[in-house]
């Protein structure tokens, strides 16, 4: 049976992560696969509220002590001093190991495993605190009379109604932490003899069945509430997704591609080192997609794609720009390295087979290649444009490059 901690921690399993942003320095395009998979949404619920409960860690870790310190004040003339004082200075160490647990959080950039271990160490010292208010606290004021009792009852109160804020993300863990600190002065209460201390025992069971109600109300509200950002969030990176890739291929499309190159252009221009552009075309792709369909035609896209991919560095940006012209920009590449990645893409198409009424053929390409430094994006790809027709002109199966400006 699991405990009431286990069950509050968000699962482990990791899962795929989401696709990269077009046009960062891993190139997207050069990343390929279905759109981004949904998230875990139970798992991310957990990881946020452990996030919450973080955040609030330092407000319950300074009202703890304040109110160990107030205690002991209020009880002072009615127990054992030397107690009293023992009493404090324990459970101010538990504090200081709780603050330490909370800096060390703060100090590291955890991933979802770490924080879940953080969550089940914070929780222990959490547990020991409220064992030593819940237990400790009545047996200091043990045989004094009923009104340091009822004083400390009403400490124990306050405590169990602050730890529904600060903890009632997780309401099994809640519950825990309420029950550790009501249950043993209750029972005090109940077995004194005195009606007095009956009625009290008897308002704080009512207190506690209230309290469980509200817990698990609280905890399903903000459980729902988390929930739908994290929906939110992943609507949003899916809509993004579509509207920057190529659905086919995977690759960025023309919107997407323009984007990433022309900021790598400026930064290309900022720090004087030179870029080239490959537009790559299929050869005799409308006779194929005319007579044999277009689901052959779209293999072959993405087979070309994928070829793309293995050639490519992930600092490179590649995407389709429509029909069957693809686009490559590779950053800090001179006209020799520009060359060696065509030639690596054209070789790769024809050594590689695409299957097509029960053969297997090969891709012939036709690529132009433009080079430049500082130059725009427009009039480069205009150059890359010009020599693709020219090697189409030529071939097929060409690469052509542009005379450099």
């Amino acid at each position: 049976m699991s405990s009431p901690l286990a069950n509050e921690l968000p699962p482990m399993e990791t899962h795929a992560s989401p696709v990269a942003a077009p046009g960062a320095p891993a190139g997207r395009g050069t990343e390929h696969g279905p759109p981004p998979s949904q998230l875990d949404i139970e798992r991310e619920v957990g990881i946020d509220k452990i996030r919450v409960l973080h955040r609030e860690a330092s407000h319950s870790f300074a009202g703890s002590l304040i109110a160990g310190v107030l205690w002991v004040c209020a009880v002072w003339g009615s127990a054992a001093h030397g107690l009293l004082l023992s009493w404090l200075a324990i459970f101010a160490m538990a504090m200081l190991l709780r603050l330490s647990l909370v800096l060390v959080y703060r100090r590291r950039r955890a991933d979802a495993g770490a924080m879940a271990t953080w969550f089940r160490r914070y929780a222990l010292t959490v547990l020991v605190s409220s064992l030593m208010w819940g237990l400790g606290a009545p047996l200091l004021v043990l045989g004094a009379p009923l009104l340091q009792m009822l004083v400390t009852f009403s400490f124990l109160i306050g405590l169990a109604g602050a730890s529904l804020v600060a903890y009632g993300l997780f309401p099994r863990y809640t519950l825990l932490v309420i029950g550790l600190l009501l249950l043993p002065i209750e029972l005090l209460l109940l077995s004194s003899g005195d009606s007095v201390a009956q009625w009290a025992a008897l308002a704080g069971a009512l207190f506690a069945i209230s309290t469980s109600r509200s817990v698990f109300a609280y905890g399903a509200r903000m459980d729902e509430s988390v929930r739908q950002t994290h929906r939110l969030r992943e609507a949003n990176r899916i809509a993004q997704w579509h509207a920057e890739t190529d659905v086919l291929t995977g690759l960025n499309n023309r919107r997407a591609f323009t984007s990433a190159a022309r900021a790598l252009m400026q930064l290309a221009t900022r720090e004087n080192s030179r870029v080239a552009i490959l537009l790559i075309d299929l050869d005799h792709f409308k006779d194929i997609n005319d007579g044999h369909g277009h689901s052959v035609g779209d293999a072959m896209l993405a087979h070309v794609a994928d070829l793309m991919r293995a050639a490519l560095r992930r600092s490179d940006i590649c995407g389709r720009l429509g029909g069957d012209e693809f686009a490559v920009l590779l950053p800090n590449a001179t006209p020799e390295a520009a060359h060696a990645v065509a030639e690596k893409i054209r070789t790769l198409a024809l050594q590689t087979t695409v299957p097509l009424d029960g053969l297997e053929v090969s891709v012939c390409l036709s690529i132009g290649i433009a080079c430049g430094s500082g130059d725009d994006f427009d009039a480069l790809l205009a150059r890359a444009d010009h020599a693709m027709y020219d090697a189409k002109r030529v071939g097929p199966n060409r690469i052509v490059a542009a005379p450099a400006t």
